[in-house]
């Protein structure tokens, strides 16, 4: 069976938290040397540390350039720590990589960082996991048992995925994949190399075609397996990014959220001309598809009776990342084929 993270299917033939968080902490100096806070300090400043970055509506001081960094659900930034050089800087993780869209670089460093769990969503990483793998910054999303406040309480600054903020923006484009990169850059102590990665990425988004043809509206929807909820994304989402890039409406662009449940009825209502689903770790393309071809109801939609049903994994889309851009690539790929 093909791994590609991007596929299209004659539907006929098919019948597509624990938080990676930023933890920033002092490196203490020992031995007999004068004065060593002071020099660790004025090491610091010359790197031009600390710096204070804006996270969740909250200060968030970063002492030193980290040096041991943790990434939980990692697959979730692993694109935006690459694209700002900090690759090198993490330590540990959570998560196996999976899926042939990785670039080489990538897979070949991750093989070398140690895995916590192999659960994409972090599960069975506790407080005393992460204590013990002693990093100085952690990236990612809060969880009922670790938040900032735990965290903190043990010494650990944590950095909030954006899209996961309690107060998330309502409305997210390119610029927000550029701005996180920037951010990472100045975290991780490479603007240079955030800069110059934003420069390609811009350059990619310019020269992506748009669908065109009779494709003028479409939908980005993913099944929850756990609850069987059919879920759409609405402007807080890449996928509306992605759409809009492409020159194709969001029908749900009235949504000012990452993403809210819906029903089939509301979908035949609002009869896309395309439809996109997305899918996590542990699901396929076909699977994806099938799922929501299955739903009662969904032969009536235009883009079953046109077969413009498109599969692509999440990380591919949503939250915002260098992989955003990928997929926007490969959707243009897709889609321009099929809008005639």
């Amino acid at each position: 069976m093909s791994t590609s993270p991007i596929r299209r299917l004659p539907l006929r033939a098919v019948a597509a938290a624990v938080a990676v968080v930023a933890v920033g902490a002092l490196t203490a100096c020992g031995g007999g040397a004068p004065e060593p806070a002071a020099t660790a300090t004025t090491a610091a400043a010359a790197a031009g540390y600390p710096i204070t970055v804006d996270n969740c509506g909250e200060d968030l001081v970063i002492e030193s350039q980290p040096k041991s960094v943790m990434l939980l659900a990692a697959f979730t930034v692993l694109g935006t720590v690459d694209a700002a050089g900090g690759l090198g800087q993490v330590t540990s993780r959570t998560w196996e990589l999976t899926g042939d869209h990785w670039s080489e670089a990538i897979v070949d460093r991750v093989a070398e960082i140690p895995a916590l769990t192999k659960a994409a969503d972090g599960s069975g990483v506790t407080l005393e996991t992460i204590v013990e793998a002693e990093p100085d910054l952690v990236i990612g999303y809060e969880s009922q048992a670790l938040s900032r406040e735990t965290l903190g309480a043990a010494g650990i600054p944590f950095y909030i995925i954006p899209a996961y903020c309690p107060e998330s923006p309502s409305t997210v484009d390119f610029d927000s994949v550029y701005e996180q990169v920037t951010t990472f850059g100045e975290i991780f102590g490479h603007p240079e190399a955030a800069a110059e990665a934003n420069k390609k990425l811009k350059a990619r988004v310019e020269a992506v075609p748009q669908v065109g043809g009779d494709i003028e509206d479409g939908a980005m929807l993913f099944t929850s397996t756990s609850s069987g909820a059919l879920l759409t994304y609405g402007t807080a989402s890449m996928s509306n990014a992605q759409l809009d890039a492409l020159g194709i409406r969001n029908v749900f662009d009235d949504v000012a959220k990452r993403y809210v449940e819906t029903s089939i009825e509301t979908l035949v209502d609002r009869d896309p001309d395309v439809i996109v689903v997305l899918y996590p770790e542990g699901k396929n393309a076909e699977d994806a598809i099938a799922e929501v071809l299955a739903l009662p109801g969904a032969d009536t939609l235009s883009a079953v009776a046109n077969d413009r049903v498109v599969a692509q994994k999440l990380e591919l889309t949503d939250p915002p990342n260098p992989y955003s851009v990928l997929g926007l690539e490969l959707l243009s790929k897709t889609l321009v084929a099929g809008g005639n």
